[in-house]
């Protein structure tokens, strides 16, 4: 597979020129990765990303999809479902994935609860499985 080229900034759009946050011009594929520090972002992210995908599906030859990689730092997972959906509607945008921050470990020895919607996140290594 040729990564060779993802960096390269795309021709010029109107008065500016873009360059992508990841491409793999050998899949035709361009991964926009964005950091959501509150939970207003999310919301900001759904009208912001198809507006700057723009500018890449103006050469198609070189790009066809893109994939959506975002970074919640807010912990806002009670509004990822409907950033998730709004954003796999706009055209081009194949897959996202929303990650969020991991919780701190409790202090104290008794069993750790989850709670989603207060952002707790469970992390899998290997083939260990939770009961």
């Amino acid at each position: 597979m040729d990564l060779s080229g993802s960096t390269r900034t795309l021709p010029k759009f109107e008065h500016s020129t873009y360059r992508a946050d990841f491409g793999i011009p050998g899949l035709c594929l361009l991964i926009e990765a964005k950091y959501a520090r509150s939970s207003g972002d999310f919301k900001a992210m759904e009208k912001e990303v198809p507006e700057d995908l723009v500018p890449y599906f103006k050469t198609p030859e070189r790009y066809r999809e893109v994939i959506v990689f975002i970074y919640d730092e807010s912990s806002g997972v009670q509004l990822h479902d409907a950033t998730i959906r709004a954003l796999r509607s706009a055209p081009g945008i194949s897959e996202v994935l929303v990650v969020c921050r991991s919780s701190p470990l409790p202090l104290d020895s008794s069993p750790m609860r989850l709670h989603p919607m207060r952002g707790d996140c469970l992390v899998f290594a290997g083939t260990n499985t939770l009961k």
